[in-house]
């Protein structure tokens, strides 16, 4: 795990959409926060951009939200249905 960024908090959940909004504390940016639907980051406009993150970084982004998105949606409860 880079030293630059870790996990805040998990943000919040859309179980219309299957997505995540993850929370990360950075030295550099301060507080970020993205969106991940499973299968791709997206980015707020009021975010600074995924690039201005090295591959570490970028990597640590995904996998934590990937971590988070399985915890919320793969596991047996709460059941949403």
């Amino acid at each position: 795990m880079p030293d630059t960024i870790q996990i805040h908090r998990l943000e919040g959940y859309d179980t219309m959409y299957e997505s995540v909004v993850v929370t990360f504390d950075t030295r550099q940016h301060g507080y970020f926060q993205i969106e991940y639907d499973g299968e791709k980051l997206s980015q707020f406009k009021n975010e600074p951009n995924l690039m201005m993150f090295t591959d570490a970084e970028r990597n640590y982004i995904e996998c934590a939200c990937a971590l988070a998105h399985r915890i919320v949606f793969d596991s047996p409860w709460p059941d949403f249905e």
